[in-house]
């Protein structure tokens, strides 16, 4: 055959390959987006003002929550109307669970992630009467763009609740009970790391046993991202961080005498505090508009914040005798390294002969004792062999059909993965 006819097959060969994908993966590098979350008290919506869902519109169109945990839904047509109405196309929520009273509700951005799975956690017995709202635990997981490479990717736990209202010495005990049952229903739950709690706490100061039960108990400690400890009731060295009331005065029901109160809370993990893939962002927290100017007066009394745009000030003030907080997250997406002849040689490690008749050579040229972990998938993410790679290593495709596979390997924060075609 002719030299050049020779040097052409040779690299058709190869560009059909690579169009199959055998040959390698596309190279993805480390990435970042920011998770925006917003835990809101809703003040008993819809009740006889489901037009307050225009207002609840404006809010969320400016604060462009991805995860979003609600308080005080009645019924599931107003946990329909803030999906469809305030928040629109590209959300979606959790289940509704008809409870005692009022319930708790999570919206996410479907773009950005996905629900794993939802579940109510009964405080029943928890309070004089007996009953109590539930609270609501949901976990999402990040919709990276390399899911589809790696199957791996970082789970997010988000718990949502509304404590017992008022200042008596029960209310305060019936706060513990319900926070003492969330804390050891997560500590016979490990797998819960990263995770959100927050809500309507109902608490008045940090040395309230509810509270400290929340930071303290447990295996999964808990703290507060902004680190304001003490007596926040009517005290005006935390006027910045109170969430309620917008109002001092009544309409549409809900709480008056201005904002004199931290009773809405995010808490967070300490791994997402000191979190690599996910972490806090430092000095996003807030109670949104509030510029610390509010004590005891109305969201709306002059001079206005400026922290915030009239509109969304007006919606906040007319909207609910609650303000939402905030806080943002930084989420950096897994690191596949492609595995082309070139790339292959800078991570060390050979993969041959690929197709493969059933054993698959797998060469660690690494100067070091440390093994590098692997599994190798279908298509679909099914695991059907893992173990550690160390030297030179021989893997047994042997006993699975023939077709394509995934091959992946971890070393330190980058994975890499290599498509596999076993042909009999």
């Amino acid at each position: 055959m002719h030299p050049l006819i020779t040097h052409l097959m040779k690299h058709l060969s190869k560009l059909f390959l690579l169009f199959l994908g055998l040959n390698s993966t596309t190279g993805l590098f480390a990435q970042k987006d920011t998770l925006r979350v917003v835990y809101y008290n809703l003040l008993k919506f819809p009740g006889s003002t489901a037009d307050r869902a225009d207002s609840f519109k404006v809010i969320f169109d400016y604060l462009k929550p991805d995860i979003l945990c609600v308080t005080e839904l009645l019924n599931e047509s107003g946990a329909d109307l803030i999906l469809n109405t305030s928040l629109g196309t590209n959300y979606a929520r959790t289940p509704y669970i008809d409870g005692f009273d009022t319930e708790t509700q999570v919206y996410y951005n479907t773009n950005k992630l996905g629900m794993v799975r939802f579940d109510s956690i009964s405080t029943a017995g928890s309070t004089s009467v007996g009953a109590s709202r539930y609270i609501g635990y949901t976990r999402l997981y990040c919709k990276e763009p390399s899911l589809g490479n790696h199957r791996d990717t970082q789970y997010v736990d988000v718990i949502g609740m509304h404590l017992t209202a008022s200042n008596s010495s029960s209310d305060s005990i019936s706060r513990y009970v319900q926070t003492k049952m969330l804390k050891n229903w997560m500590s016979a739950r490990p797998h819960i790391k990263f995770v959100l709690v927050g809500g309507d706490l109902n608490v008045y100061t940090d040395q309230e046993v509810g509270y400290q039960t929340l930071l303290d108990s447990g295996s999964t400690k808990l703290k507060d991202p902004i680190n304001r400890p003490g007596r926040w009731n009517n005290n005006a060295a935390f006027a910045d961080v109170h969430t309620q009331s917008t109002r001092v005065r009544a309409f549409n029901g809900g709480a008056t005498g201005g904002m004199d109160d931290r009773f809405d809370f995010i808490l967070t993990s300490d791994s997402i505090l000191q979190g690599s893939r996910l972490k806090y962002i430092p000095n996003t927290y807030k109670a949104v508009a509030n510029n610390g100017q509010l004590f005891n007066d109305s969201l709306t009394h002059p001079p206005l914040t400026t922290l915030v745009p009239w509109p969304i000030l007006s919606a906040l003030y007319n909207a609910a005798d609650h303000l939402p907080v905030y806080m943002e997250m930084e989420f950096t997406y897994k690191q596949v390294i492609s595995l082309t002849d070139a790339d292959a040689e800078a991570f060390h490690l050979t993969v041959s002969p690929n197709p493969t008749q059933g054993l698959l050579q797998v060469v660690d040229h690494r100067a070091t004792s440390q093994p590098l972990q692997y599994k190798l998938t279908d298509l679909a993410g099914k695991e059907l062999l893992k173990g550690n790679l160390q030297g030179n290593t021989t893997l047994d495709l042997t006993h699975l059909p023939s077709g394509l596979y995934l091959l992946y390997a971890l070393q330190d924060e980058a994975q890499t993965c290599q498509r596999i075609l076993l042909q009999h």
